[in-house]
């Protein structure tokens, strides 16, 4: 199973043109091996091109602050910054992939998204 998690917190009022923002995502985990051709995971190869595309052009634009890769595993931390909006937006982008590919998968994918303070 791969389990999306995301962290998000309102937004300052009237500070941004948007309501929530990011401060974390975080991918773990494989799909079963159902979605292998040959020695390739299809599924979670899809999924993983969507979060790493994510953490690479948020870390061009400086929204980054830490991250972490390993086998079956990619999260990171997002900077509060000028970059917010763009940031947000972009993370929406990718959620919106990886909500079509679960609705495709659900029993291979999950999406958990929690508010902090």
């Amino acid at each position: 199973m791969i389990e999306v998690t995301v962290k998000k917190h309102k937004a300052p009022q009237g500070k941004l043109n948007i309501q929530e923002t990011y401060s974390y995502f975080e991918l773990r985990g494989h799909a079963s091996d159902s979605h292998k051709v040959g020695n390739h995971n299809l599924l979670c190869a899809s999924v993983s091109a969507l979060a790493q595309t994510l953490l690479l052009y948020l870390h061009e634009i400086g929204s980054i602050d830490q991250h972490k890769i390993e086998d079956g595993y990619l999260c990171f931390s997002l900077k509060s910054n000028k970059n917010q909006i763009i940031a947000t937006h972009s993370i929406n982008l990718i959620l919106g992939g990886i909500k079509q590919i679960m609705s495709q998968y659900p029993s291979e994918l999950t999406l958990e998204e929690s508010y902090v303070l």
